[in-house]
C-alpha cells in the first residue's frame, strides 16, 4: 500500500461524522475490512506486532524471547487471540 492510499483512507475516516475518534476506536479497521480480505488484515496486524516486539526485546533477551516453559498454553493463547481478532474483523464487515 503506498502513501497516497494511506492518506486517502485517513481522509475518508476523518470525513466521517465522528471524525478522529474513529481512528482510536476501530474506524480504520472498519474501512480496511471493506477493501481487503480479513486474513490479510490479520496477517498484517500480527506481523507488524511481532516485528516491533522483536526489534524492542531481541537485543536484550536474545533467544530467551522464543523459549516458553508452557508451550501448549502459549499455542492455545495465540490461537484464541487470532480467533477473537478474526471474529472482530469479520463482524466489522457487516456493520453499517
Amino acid at each position: 500500500m503506498n502513501d497516497l492510499c494511506l492518506l486517502q483512507l485517513l481522509a475518508e475516516v476523518l470525513s466521517q461524522p465522528k471524525g478522529g475518534t474513529e481512528l482510536l476506536f476501530g474506524g480504520l479497521e472498519a474501512v480496511l475490512t471493506q477493501r481487503y480480505p480479513v486474513p490479510l488484515l490479520l496477517w498484517a496486524r500480527f506481523a507488524l506486532q511481532a516485528s516491533i516486539m522483536a526489534v524492542l526485546f531481541a537485543p536484550s533477551m536474545g533467544t530467551r524471547l522464543l523459549r516458553s516453559s508452557q508451550l501448549g498454553l502459549q499455542v492455545w493463547r495465540g490461537l484464541a487471540l487470532i480467533a477473537s481478532s478474526g471474529c472482530y474483523y469479520f463482524a466489522l464487515r457487516w456493520l453499517p
